[in-house]
Formats: C-alpha cells, structure tokens, sequence
C-alpha cells in the first residue's frame, strides 16, 4: 500500500518520513492484462531499507515521493491505534499545506513539540498518563500555543468545540457570541450554555459586548475561548 503526497487526508507524517523516490521509469503500461489504458509507471526505492515497488505516476510528472510502509509498519508498530492516529492528523494539520485545516494551524505558526514529532510512543505515554480516553480529543488550551504537553489536554468534544478560536462563518461582529440586534440597533452578548441562551449585555459599543462576554466565561470558569487574552 503507497500512500500518496497528492492525497492530503492520506499524506506522510513529514515531508521526509519514509520516503521512497523514483529510481526507474518504465514508461507507458497497462495496469493489468485486461486494462484498456495505458498509465505511466516507475519503481520507487526506499533509501532506509531498500524496499522497492512499481506503482502508477502522473503523466508529465518527473518525480513522485510516496510512503515505505514497511519502514512506516516497522517504527509505528501502533500505527493503526486511534492515538497514533490522533498524531497523525495533528501533524497534517499543522504542517502538511494541502490540508484543509492547514490555514488555521501550521498557517498561523502552530507547531508540535520535538518530543512528540520524534517519537509517537511519548505521546502515547503523555496520553494515556492525562486522562486519554476514546471518546475524548485532543485540545489547546491556549490555542494561539502549540501542541506541548503543557498546553494540551483530552477533553470531549463539546468542550472543545467551546474552545475553538474560530468563528462561525455567519459571524458578522468578529467577536465571539456578539451579535447586530436589528430591531434594537445595538449590538448584544450572549452565550449558549446546554442548550440554554444567556443574555449577557447589550450596547452600541461592540467592544463593550466582547469584553463583557470575556468576563462572564471568566467569572463563570467557563471553557469556551474569549476575544480578548
């Protein structure tokens, strides 16, 4: 199984871990004997262990870099347990540009510490010694910081989605929980806290709104991120 780069969701944990790079081209070929089209394939060689294999590659294409799987199996022999996944993802999301979320982590500088990136079986150790569970994520709880043990924490996901730094796409104040009141012509703080809207605070100053907003999650203990640090 090759892993591509082409394939964000599916792409290495690094741009240089276990990679295989082309050592021959083979041209135009069919796939199998009853394929109709031809497709370019090459062998790819991993330079730790030498493992080799033929696969497709874009036509046009001088160099494709896939993922040795036998190297990837033998030094993540958990690579299939949902923390080692776990780590995966935050890795894509921090420094892969393909992926989606990109633009919210790696884009805004955030980073994974040394000790996690170097070697999974720490993290599975900080993980499990921290309250990890599998209906649980992974959280920042500074979420301009980094992915460091003492910034992250296993929370459910409810939790998270109240810590999250981004706002929704309908938001039109750009503060968290601030709304334009049309009938009343000012602008209004309020909160959803299990189901139930709060009314916080209403002004024609938006910044009177965000503040006060700020204050109540931090009166209340609350875990939902503030406009304001």
């Amino acid at each position: 199984m090759i892993i591509s780069h082409n394939n964000p969701k599916l792409a290495p944990l690094n741009q240089d871990d276990f990679k295989m790079t082309i050592v021959e081209d083979l041209g135009l070929q069919f796939a199998t004997k009853k394929s109709k089209e031809k497709r370019r394939y090459v062998v790819l060689e991993c330079s730790e262990c030498n493992n080799t294999l033929r696969t497709s590659a874009s036509s046009g294409k001088n160099q494709t870099t896939s993922i040795c799987m036998n190297c990837f199996r033998t030094t993540h022999g958990k690579s299939n347990t949902r923390i080692h996944r776990v780590l995966v993802y935050m890795k894509q999301r921090c420094y892969n540009k393909k992926n989606t979320n990109f633009e919210y982590y790696g884009g805004r500088g955030v980073s994974i510490c040394d000790e996690w990136i170097n070697n999974p079986e720490i993290f599975e150790a900080w993980s499990l010694a921290n309250g990890y569970k599998e209906h649980l994520t992974i959280d920042r709880e500074n979420n301009d910081g980094n992915y460091t043990p003492d910034n992250c924490r296993w929370v459910t996901k409810s939790i998270q989605a109240r810590n999250q730094r981004k706002l929704r796409k309908n938001n039109t104040s750009g503060y968290k929980c601030v709304h334009w009141c049309e009938k009343d012509k000012a602008w209004v703080a309020s909160i959803t806290i299990d189901n139930r809207l709060i009314f916080i605070k209403q002004s024609k100053d938006i910044i009177e709104c965000a503040l006060a907003y700020d204050k109540y999650v931090t009166d209340n203990n609350l875990e939902h991120t503030k406009n304001f640090t």
